[in-house]
Formats: structure tokens, sequence, C-alpha cells
């Protein structure tokens, strides 16, 4: 990752991929775990000491809750 890309943040798609998954980057803004800094009108970038801050969360053992409420969000196998 290039230097220049660390000091203007990450772009959705890419820190999409620096976590794993949209879904799992869509959760940790729910979860308002992470909050995406906006430059212009509508460049949206991802600082990514905040992008590391939610995954050692989420390895701690965190469960990762819906922004509105506190119950968390799980998956069920139907």
């Amino acid at each position: 990752m290039k230097y220049s890309q660390l000091r203007r943040g990450l772009s959705p798609e890419d820190a999409a991929a620096y976590v794993g998954s949209k879904e799992l980057l869509r959760q940790f803004e729910r979860a308002k775990w992470l909050k995406p800094f906006v430059r212009g009108n509508r460049l949206t970038r991802f600082d990514i000491r905040d992008l590391d801050g939610c995954i050692d969360r989420l390895k701690a053992g965190e469960i990762l809750s819906n922004g509105s409420n506190s119950v968390p969000i799980r998956r069920t196998l139907s």
C-alpha cells in the first residue's frame, strides 16, 4: 500500500478489501465503530487506524451491534 493512500485515507472499496468484505465494513459503520471522513462534497475516505481499531475490537471478542439499539447482530441459519 502506498504512503499517499495511507495519508489520504482509503476509498470504500479499498477499505472493504482491507477488512475482508463490504458487508463487514457496513456492519462497522452501523455499529458506529467506524465513521468515514468526507473530503469535498462526496469523496468518502476511511482512516486506516480506525479500520485497525475495528478489527482489534472484533478480535478481542466484542459483538457488533446495530447502531439504533444494543441488540447484537446475529446470523441464524434457516
